[in-house]
């Protein structure tokens, strides 16, 4: 019987008609943050309809606080990622680790060059390995399911970006019994009362005001009566 075993172990065709079912090497991944805005995932979200000249969102999201932050841009290049980081780091200082996929935007020199400058570690995943950023893909269904609900067929999205991603930071995490954004400033985001209670007062004169308002009555929600 061992004799067997070991002619089974060392036959070539027996190994390559069985390859499927090898054990893969597990992905590594970068260090565990410990404290907030060290570690970083960046994202692009592409090709959306235009609006307001913006065609793309750059994405960061915290990795040790889950805080996720969306960008409007014009283009995809690796000059105008950078700048969308830079106003992330205007609110939050600078980060230690960076992970991102291999977009041509995050292997460019200048990317690497900006970090090198700021002292910034960069981490990118392997080809054909979204999972490795799996935290930035995941929360981009999240954020696209969101706007879809809260456009309803409109195309200015631009405009409802900013309250989809209040919405997202303030919602309640049950495995962590928190919010991304009460994890950041230490209390529970403040709402808008429109969210809540139907506003008393004339209807806003300006087209800001009444798109702004028309985009928090979607968001609202309903009341539900228990049976």
């Amino acid at each position: 019987m061992s004799a067997d075993v070991s002619r089974w172990w060392t036959c070539l065709r027996c190994q390559s008609a069985k390859i499927g079912r090898h054990q893969r090497t597990a992905l590594t991944s970068p260090p565990t943050p410990s404290s907030r805005f060290e570690a970083l995932h960046v994202d692009i979200v592409g090709l959306l309809e235009y609006a307001r000249r913006y065609r793309y969102i750059f994405t960061i999201i915290d990795r040790f606080t889950r805080y996720p932050e969306a960008i409007p841009m014009e283009d995809a290049s690796s000059v105008s990622c950078a700048r969308a980081l830079l106003s992330w780091v205007s609110h939050f200082g600078m980060c230690l680790r960076i992970t991102s996929d291999r977009g041509k935007q995050f292997v460019s020199n200048a990317w690497r060059e900006l970090f090198n400058l700021l002292g910034v570690h960069t981490f990118t995943t392997l080809a054909y390995e979204p999972r490795q950023n799996g935290l930035a893909e995941r929360w981009h269904r999240s954020m696209k399911a969101s706007l879809m609900a809260t456009l309803q067929g409109d195309t200015n999205w631009p405009d409802a970006l900013p309250i989809v991603l209040m919405g997202l930071r303030a919602s309640f995490k049950p495995d962590i019994g928190s919010s991304a954004a009460e994890l950041v400033v230490g209390e529970p985001m403040r709402l808008p009362g429109q969210f809540f209670d139907s506003y008393p007062g004339s209807p806003p004169a300006g087209d800001f005001a009444q798109h702004l308002r028309r985009t928090m009555a979607r968001l609202r929600p309903t009341s539900t009566a228990w049976h």
